[in-house]
């Protein structure tokens, strides 16, 4: 099974306004989803973060590098990026999330496949008489 993404989320305790609140959520969230990365050996392109309104109301907002990524301060840096560009305040915000996808073990996975796919078939051509 390869996974195509790693994430935290936090809904919080009641509806926020305030931007340095948010904030300092998104440093917690960050350092978790770095910490599992890390665990796992994975590293991402892409960050997506999730923002959920006080009427329900979701909000995913992605950005796409051309690099790996793995570090919290990246993807804080990122996300808090994210966050000023897109979030609406004023509607209060009920939960935060970050995500991490376009991972490396995809390009594994590839890799794997064909040497799979080359191994299938070299057998049968030397099988053949």
């Amino acid at each position: 099974h390869i996974r195509k993404s790693v994430g935290k989320e936090r809904t919080l305790p009641q509806d926020s306004f305030d931007i340095w609140e948010m904030n300092k959520i998104l440093e917690g969230l960050a350092i978790d989803v770095a910490n599992e990365l890390r665990v796992k050996g994975l590293k991402g392109k892409t960050i997506t973060l999730k923002i959920k309104y006080a009427d329900f109301r979701l909000n995913t907002r992605s950005l796409s590098l051309g690099y790996y990524i793995e570090h919290a301060e990246e993807l804080e840096a990122i996300a808090k990026q994210l966050l000023e560009a897109n979030c609406r305040r004023e509607k209060g915000v009920r939960l935060l999330g970050i995500a991490v996808s376009s991972l490396n073990n995809e390009e594994k996975d590839d890799l794997q496949t064909y040497l799979d796919f080359y191994k299938n078939t070299s057998r049968r051509t030397t099988n053949q008489p």
